[in-house]
């Protein structure tokens, strides 16, 4: 099971790696119970923007945020990357 949350997380670490409006664009949208245009209006973006941007995700990450049979795996990414980033001692947290 440990390699299978390790995966998941390498998963997200590609996606937020350089591109965090990614990454809150795919939050937004779960947290909005995947609705896109209440998702565009709380990130003040086009509708057409947050398609876009989780097609980009569904092509960095091979998890297509859109479809239903995916969504517990993304689930589970976010769950995973959010506890190792918690457990994580950043060098500047350490001085």
């Amino acid at each position: 099971m440990a390699d299978a949350r390790g995966a998941e997380v390498d998963v997200l670490r590609s996606v937020v790696a350089d591109r965090d409006d990614l990454m809150a664009t795919l939050r937004c949208y779960l947290g909005n119970a995947r609705n896109r245009r209440q998702t565009a209006a709380d990130l003040h973006i086009h509708a057409n923007t947050v398609d876009y941007r989780l097609r980009q995700v569904g092509r960095l990450t091979g998890l297509d945020p859109v479809r239903d049979d995916q969504l517990p795996r993304i689930v589970a990414a976010l769950v995973a990357f959010d506890a190792q980033r918690s457990t994580t001692v950043h060098p500047a947290d350490v001085a």
